[in-house]
């Protein structure tokens, strides 16, 4: 059995693909330094906001606006490095920034990844849906061949995840 492709445990469910995917319940990431980067950066920012929301609301009437603003711009810093795509036992869940989608494996046709996306921050991974709808997902980033080839690895676990939870 190659590196990514799935595997069935004795009572159906699929293994691991050789640590390609993480457990289920984590957000998949192509790169770990970049989830690293990407949540120091968002801790930084919404301590920061934190303290500017603190120094609003002591102001008084006329900081209440700013304080407002901070605490939901801290808000956004903590959930965008969470954003993504997680698998778990009964489908996957897209956490984008503002919200969370929950699909079960039945209602997901297939996975796309875009290759040369418009954008350096276009989606480069859709998901497209049994009902003909299409999501989106963040955090699929990949730069130099090394990178290249975990996408790619992650993309063929993926696939094969799919191809095991909808024959079930």
């Amino acid at each position: 059995m190659r590196k990514g492709e799935a595997r069935l445990k004795g009572d159906g469910s699929p293994l691991r693909n050789d640590n390609v995917l993480p457990p289920d319940g984590k957000v998949i990431w192509v790169v770990q330094w970049r989830q690293q980067l990407v949540l120091t950066y968002f801790i930084v920012f919404a301590l920061m906001f934190l303290g500017i929301a603190l120094s609003g609301f002591l102001i008084g009437s006329a900081g209440y606006l700013l304080g407002l603003g901070a605490l939901a711009w801290a808000a956004w810093a903590v959930r965008v490095p969470l954003t993504g795509l997680i698998l778990e036992p009964q489908g996957i869940k897209v956490r984008a920034p503002l919200w969370t989608y929950q699909y079960s494996w039945q209602e997901v046709e297939s996975f796309e990844l875009i290759e040369r996306p418009i954008s350096p921050y276009a989606h480069r991974f859709r998901i497209h849906l049994s009902d003909g709808r299409v999501r989106k997902v963040r955090g699929f980033f990949a730069r130099g061949s090394a990178e290249e080839k975990r996408r790619q690895e992650v993309m063929k676990a993926l696939q094969a995840r799919l191809a095991c939870e909808r024959e079930r």
